[in-house]
């Protein structure tokens, strides 16, 4: 049967839900799925479809940020949510659909593509010419030790105090500034995208700030672990330890652990309140999407850049 490979519109999402529901058990809202696609202030995202006989039998979208490399600011591009029925699998559906998002990341401005794979990084390195940049450890801190003995379905933050950031702004933009040259490559935490990525979105983000500095923390269950993600920390080392500790008061008694990635200079923090390493880690790949781009090798991305789900 012939597969055809298009842009899915509007009218076609609930058929891209109805795949992500059959294929991984989770599908965003109607809500997620319009703030992460149709209001990112770095473009729109994009979504291609791959139908046989006019049943969709693969999905993949493309999200969009500014990232800070030694070129400048560039447009990168993520590959998110890709999803193959089970029937059509082993066919290089999900391969024609990547490299036609790369052909049209490439024509949107994206110069670089970024990827943090699980079970596709070898189609990304070993088929697409993706390479490896290394991967990001997990940091814990383990909150209630019988929820970690047991799976769990649920959980969440507590209630809000009243203390929460409403507003990115300009002063928030200048602390990342600062401490930007430690981090390197990463994405660029202007407050447009930092209002739509945090504020503007469906999911429960909360975010503190003590002057220009904020973290930003959120609850998610995976793999039967309820987790308070501490999505983003900016700001001077003796900032850093006050807003971590205001993110654990916000989980503590309603998730099982924290979880983090430290960005360069913030190891210390971290160890001052119970956080360690773990095994775990997200691998992260890339791509120069155009023949004179420079794809650089050393990035940090924090949890919040790889919280797509």
């Amino acid at each position: 049967m012939t597969l055809a490979l298009s842009r899915l519109e509007r009218a076609e999402r609930a058929d891209v839900h109805h795949l992500m529901l059959e294929t991984t058990g989770r599908t965003m809202s109607d809500a997620e799925f319009e703030w992460f696609f149709d209001h990112n202030p770095v473009g729109e995202g994009i979504v291609w479809g791959a139908r046989e006989g006019g049943t969709l039998a693969g999905v993949l979208g493309t999200v969009f940020a500014r990232a800070l490399t030694p070129a400048g600011t560039e447009r990168v591009a993520f590959p998110v949510h890709a999803a193959t029925r089970a029937g059509s699998r082993q066919r290089g559906i999900f391969s024609q659909l990547e490299l036609c998002s790369e052909r049209i990341a490439s024509d949107a401005g994206a110069v670089v593509g970024i990827a943090f794979p699980n079970v596709t990084r070898s189609t990304f390195v070993g088929r697409l010419g993706w390479s490896d940049l290394g991967a990001m450890r997990i940091w814990a801190r383990p909150l209630r030790l019988r929820g970690l003995l047991r799976r769990r379905r649920s959980g969440g933050l507590r209630a809000a105090r009243g203390d929460e950031l409403d507003r990115f702004g300009e002063a928030h933009e200048q602390a990342w500034r600062e401490v930007q040259p430690q981090w390197r490559n990463c994405v660029a935490r202007d407050a447009a995208y930092l209002n739509w990525r945090y504020l503007e979105s469906p999911r429960g983000y909360r975010a503190f700030a003590e002057g220009g500095s904020y973290a930003v923390v959120r609850h998610l269950v995976h793999r039967g672990v309820s987790a308070a993600v501490v999505c983003d920390l900016v700001g001077p080392p003796p900032v850093q330890r006050r807003l971590l500790r205001r993110c654990l008061l916000e989980a503590r008694g309603a998730a099982d652990a924290a979880i983090a990635v430290p960005a360069p200079g913030q190891r210390a923090a971290y160890v001052s309140l119970g956080f360690a390493p773990t095994p775990v880690r997200i691998r992260v790949v890339g791509k120069a999407l155009r023949p004179d781009a420079i794809l650089p090798r050393a990035w940090f991305f924090s949890l919040g850049d790889t919280d797509f789900v």
